[in-house]
């Protein structure tokens, strides 16, 4: 089993603190809780059923990518919303694929099974039961076995170049992405996969170890930057002949080799106490997505699931703009190359209730109380409106003077303290980070598929 990175923590708490740091209200102060509510209540779009997702699917169907967040990674309602909207989207808007914040070999028996290909696992369970990661809740339960079970049905109606994918877009794979890229190069380039297997070596060992690497280079026992560089060369430079080809091959080589280049940068830049780590990570996230446009064709269209802080444009979340070590994630990297017009971003967030989550990384699962969100906070202000469960869009809350400044937003990690409460608030301008902001009131804890 690949073990995830161990530093996550600890980047966490930096990103949370440099974010603080870097906090300038540019724009003054927002107005107060009372005001604000009230102002808010009166563009809020109530959702109670899949029939009150109409406005969303309208505004957002039509762009090329649609980002699709989370406020925990453990949250019930989250992920059944995402699982409506992404229904709504592939059946109404004719959305190509799905891409989730899970590693990419993790998540290939989930697309056999979905596309119904040779090799593929025979339920949606054994699919979700093959990725041994921690935090298994987040991909293991009932909400992803029955999207699932939806896609192998809506796809089995389609032709093959027609059907919903879904894939991961993570680095914590970077092992078995080591052991499989040069076996789809081989179906391209026999000679190209033995280089590329020659280049992959030197990161090998390390793939599954950051401290390992870390220390190895702080010794100046090996440096595999290079050879990744190598690596990754040898698929760019045949990239054309490759696609033309065997697109399935070429698209697996180079994500595969890709992961294992942005794990070592990722590992190489944990010990410099800026974002540079943060953004290898998300650089892979953006060009995973970036590829499967490409493999997908002209007209694809895309859904991505991620946590609210890597889908909600990181430009609004307090970072210098002038400074080197910006905050980058997949909402910065969409909206700059592909135009804000062709991204909807929305994200989520509540005000209480509880979440599975974990005290330290790689612990134990545990039903968490999320408290009531602090005084003044954007989860506080919603909480204010009445409204128990209501969509909130962007244009609509600057229209009525909702844009006037920074202010508190909550996000908990896959590890969480809820008595260290105060430290998971990040000072956003709301309104240019989402498109929209879908708000819950009161929320459960998400459960693995055993424990239903």
């Amino acid at each position: 089993m690949q073990r995830p990175i161990r530093f996550f923590s600890w980047l966490t708490r930096l990103v949370t603190a440099a974010i603080m740091l870097h906090a300038i209200p540019v724009h003054g102060q927002a107005p107060s809780a009372a005001n604000a509510a009230e102002k808010l209540a009166s563009v809020a779009r109530p959702v109670e059923t899949n029939s009150d997702l109409a406005p969303f699917v309208k505004k957002a169907g039509e762009r090329r990518l649609v980002l699709l967040g989370e406020a925990t990674h453990g949250t019930i309602e989250f992920y059944k919303w995402r699982a409506e909207i992404t229904r709504r989207l592939v059946t109404e808007k004719d959305f190509s694929f799905i891409a989730v914040e899970g590693d990419w070999n993790a998540f290939a028996p989930a697309n056999r099974y979905v596309k119904n290909l040779p090799g593929a696992p025979e339920s949606a369970a054994e699919a979700l039961d093959r990725m041994e990661r921690w935090p298994e809740w987040m991909w293991q339960n009932a909400v992803m076995k029955d999207l699932l079970e939806w896609l192998r049905t809506y796809n089995d109606e389609m032709y093959e170049d027609r059907k919903v994918g879904i894939y991961g877009m993570d680095i914590y794979g970077a092992a078995a992405s080591l052991e499989k890229a040069p076996g789809y190069l081989e179906e391209l380039d026999p000679d190209g996969a033995r280089d590329l297997e020659a280049d992959l070596e030197c990161f090998a060992p390390y793939a599954g170890n950051p401290r390992s690497y870390i220390t190895a280079m702080s010794q100046r026992r090996v440096d595999c930057s290079d050879d990744l560089t190598r690596a990754l060369s040898i698929l760019t430079e045949n990239k054309d002949a490759f696609r033309q080809k065997d697109p399935k091959a070429w698209l697996h080589a180079k994500q595969n080799t890709a992961v294992a280049f942005r794990a070592e940068k990722h590992y190489r830049l944990m010990t410099n106490r800026n974002f540079s780590s943060w953004n290898a990570r998300a650089r892979n996230f953006y060009e995973t997505i970036e590829r499967l446009m490409e493999y997908y064709g002209n007209d694809a269209r895309g859904i991505a699931w991620a946590h609210n802080t890597h889908v909600g444009d990181a430009r609004a979340t307090g970072t210098d703009p002038a400074s080197d070590t910006v905050m980058e994630n997949i909402g910065m990297h969409a909206r700059k190359a592909m135009g804000r017009e062709n991204v909807f971003i929305l994200g989520f967030g509540t005000h209480r209730g509880t979440v599975s989550a974990a005290r330290v990384w790689e612990g134990s699962r545990e039903e968490m109380t999320v408290p009531e969100a602090a005084p003044g906070s954007l989860e506080d202000i919603l909480n204010k409106t009445g409204h128990p469960s209501a969509l909130y869009f962007s244009d609509e809350t600057k229209a009525i003077g909702f844009s006037e400044g920074y202010i508190d937003h909550r996000a908990i990690g896959v590890t969480y303290a809820p008595e260290n409460e105060r430290g998971n608030y990040v000072p956003t301008l709301w309104p240019e980070r989402y498109d929209a902001f879908f708000f819950i009131d009161s929320t459960a804890a998400l459960s693995p598929l055993d424990q239903r």
